[in-house]
């Protein structure tokens, strides 16, 4: 007859109290529960945001990846058709430089050409005059012989 079962008899209203402890003790419960819920669900919420946010950047790099990937690929084209060009250029200059060596040395052998003729032409001129004076000498003598 010790402990709370023995005093009941004595308390009227006990067992009701219990009861409503034990109501209020469950809805407190409930409430706890949903609390823990609430901050399971806000952690989930978090923790979705979070990886959201993880993909998000980790798209956003590889755009950016992507992007200057692009722009070193047109730099490169660029550059490629500079040298190119360049080339080309290179190339113009060069077959203008031999054109202009071909014409250079066209005309010193046409000089050459032209000295060498006039050279024969006087030595002809010469060889002629020397012809004639000696058929003029031979035409005197043979006079003077008469």
């Amino acid at each position: 007859s010790s402990g709370i079962n023995a005093e009941w008899p004595l308390r009227p209203g006990k067992n009701k109290r219990s009861q409503n402890i034990k109501r209020r003790k469950s809805i407190e419960d409930g409430y706890k529960k949903s609390e823990e819920e609430k901050k399971l669900e806000e952690e989930e919420r978090k923790r979705r945001e979070e990886e959201e946010e993880r993909r998000r950047l980790e798209e956003e790099k590889r755009r950016e990846e992507e992007r200057a990937r692009l722009e070193l690929l047109q730099k490169e084209a660029a550059e490629k058709q500079r040298l190119k060009d360049l080339e080309v250029e290179a190339e113009a200059v060069r077959m203008q430089e031999e054109a202009m060596k071909k014409a250079v040395d066209e005309e010193m052998r046409r000089q050459m050409n032209e000295e060498e003729r006039r050279k024969r032409e006087a030595e002809d001129a010469e060889l002629q005059k020397q012809r004639e004076e000696e058929e003029r000498k031979r035409k005197e003598q043979e006079a003077e012989e008469d």
